[in-house]
């Protein structure tokens, strides 16, 4: 009653009058810092800091195996919720033929209705959902997981904190989240990445063996005692070999060292025993992450960037000065500059409506098959091509529209200044730029979307096109029912291109070549320099005159790529 104050309490003197102001302002104090530890901790759980571990990164074989059952059982759940959908749509279409407006319960099972409207773009959600889901499928799904060509990466994008109870293990005090060091959170939204590819093909293994045959036979002559087999067999024999955490290098340097100790059986024991895969070997066997040599590679990237952008006659003062300043007329770089037709930008335009054009007729042969059968019942069934080592058609055709959306970026069309019609004319000029843009996206095989300098190519995709086009040629062009002229004219488009550019983009003129050579390869170098000086050190004495009590080091070194190549001849 004493904060309420009013009719009973007496309030004529100066003192009450006082101790009620007191009594007010205390009230207030006590409010206002309720409400800011309100909002404190509000604020708190709003930006509370995520935990330490945001990425999980599963490579083993029973981490990608439980990822493809959870994936199938959710794809199991998914195809019912579509089925649902599709006649929910079916109805709801069917009741707004009739009249009236129609509505239904949510497909999520909670309270509430759908209009049609809202369940198309529901059924269109789930549509795309479950097309990733059963991308995930040919993914993981594709022959034996060896957790070596396919890694699954998931990062958390979200956090709230759990509050615990007070008895609860980690529960700590009971203020839950944010006090105390038992603090849990749960992730609220993820980001699913799949990497697969860059596996050893069967050629690749039989290369990569016969090199390390040919190694020992040249470096290690057979005596009568047997030479390194020998010693390698009385543990003489000190073989370390360090690569990138690349699948495909692990995978080759295990076949190199098949070959070159005669092993027999598969790669996994090898890859268990004797390859390495360490943390502190990475940074001189991976330039991806090096800082020291990535500005000079932007540099020399974004110079023959400009060049070979450029709509217009390339002409051999260009050539001289500009991209080849130290190369002869012979050389393959200036040959394949002069094979441009005087316009870089028309090659990249052919390569962009060769890839187009071939990703038309793919997709031509995955409606040809999913249509086979299904609405022709007199129709024979489409056979499904057998792709090389077990990728899906689905598979190819997503790698060439990744590849063709990535080549070639549409610029932004420029805003126009409002004219005198108003508020129509803005909105036909909108409708415009829409057409404009779905025609650039959807592109041509006639090359006159690309003509003009609107748009920007991404030169560093030309040499994962040529990869791209040659592994289909060799492996996959018989299989495929495509027109057979379609992959040779890429290939040898890509190619023309790649001939100019890949041998400048680690440094266009000798100086610059010798600055990011020597950053890129320096810590490697400086490993093989102290492994020669301590064999060195070691070997003093003259033991060649006792074979028994030789013994030999080999270190050997897998970068990601390769570091050290061999320097164009200037004619």
């Amino acid at each position: 009653s004493a904060v309420g104050g009013g009719e009973g309490r007496r309030s004529g003197s100066p003192l009450d009058r006082s101790m009620d102001r007191s009594m007010e302002d205390l009230e207030g104090a006590k409010l206002a810092e309720a409400n800011k530890v309100a909002e404190g901790k509000k604020k708190k759980a709003e930006e509370a800091p995520s935990p330490k571990k945001k990425e999980i990164k599963v490579k083993s074989k029973e981490g990608l195996k439980s990822f493809l059952h959870t994936t199938e059982r959710i794809l199991e759940k998914l195809h019912l919720l579509r089925t649902r959908a599709a006649l929910e749509k079916a109805r709801l279409r069917a009741a707004n033929e009739a009249g009236g407006e129609a509505r239904s319960c949510s497909f999520d099972g909670a309270d509430g209705e759908t209009s049609s409207a809202e369940a198309a773009a529901h059924a269109a959600a789930l549509e795309d959902m479950a097309s990733k889901l059963q991308q995930i499928l040919d993914v993981l799904g594709r022959g034996e997981i060896s957790g070596i060509v396919r890694k699954l990466q998931i990062k958390a994008l979200d956090w709230v904190p759990v509050a615990l109870a007070s008895g609860s293990p980690g529960g700590g005090s009971a203020g839950g989240a944010g006090e105390g060091a038992g603090e849990l959170y749960r992730a609220t939204k993820l980001q699913i990445i799949l990497k697969w590819g860059g596996a050893l093909t069967p050629l690749g293994e039989a290369q990569a063996q016969y090199l390390g045959e040919t190694l020992r036979k040249k470096l290690y002559p057979d005596p009568s005692g047997g030479g390194v087999l020998r010693l390698h067999a009385t543990f003489r024999h000190d073989l370390k070999i360090r690569t990138s955490d690349e699948g495909r290098v692990m995978k080759t340097a295990a076949s190199f060292t098949k070959g070159m100790l005669q092993l027999e059986g598969s790669l996994t024991p090898i890859l268990v025993s004797l390859v390495r895969k360490e943390k502190g070997s990475l940074h001189m066997l991976d330039h991806a992450g090096n800082e020291a040599v990535q500005p000079d590679l932007d540099a020399c990237k974004s110079h023959l960037n400009t060049l070979l952008q450029v709509d217009g006659e390339l002409s051999s003062e260009v050539i001289r000065q500009e991209l080849a300043p130290e190369l002869g007329p012979g050389s393959s770089v200036v040959r394949a500059l002069n094979r441009m037709e005087k316009n870089p930008r028309t090659k990249l335009v052919a390569i962009r409506a060769a890839i187009e054009a071939l990703v038309l007729d793919l997709e031509r042969v995955v409606r040809e098959i999913q249509g086979s059968g299904e609405f022709n019942a007199t129709s024979a069934p489409v056979p499904v091509p057998e792709l090389y080592m077990d990728e899906t058609l689905l598979l190819l055709v997503d790698r060439w529209r990744k590849l063709r959306d990535a080549f070639y970026k549409p610029a932004k069309p420029k805003k126009d200044k409002a004219t005198a019609e108003g508020k129509a004319g803005k909105d036909k000029d909108k409708k415009d730029k829409g057409k404009d843009k779905k025609k650039d996206k959807a592109g041509g095989t006639s090359g006159g979307v690309y003509a003009g300098a609107s748009g920007q190519f991404d030169l560093t995709k030309v040499p994962d096109i040529l990869d791209s086009i040659r592994y289909d040629l060799e492996h996959n062009q018989r299989r495929l029912p495509v027109r057979r002229e379609l992959m040779p004219t890429l290939f040898q488009l890509a190619k023309d291109f790649a001939d100019s550019y890949v041998p400048q983009e680690y440094g266009i003129r000798q100086d610059e070549k010798v600055v990011i050579g020597a950053k890129m390869c320096s810590e490697l170098m400086k490993k093989i320099r102290n492994d020669l000086i301590l064999g060195t050190e070691g070997n003093s004495a003259d033991n060649s005159s006792n074979a028994d009590m030789q013994f030999v080091d080999t270190p050997l070194f897998f970068p990601h790529a390769p570091f050290i190549a061999r320097p164009h001849s200037p004619y």
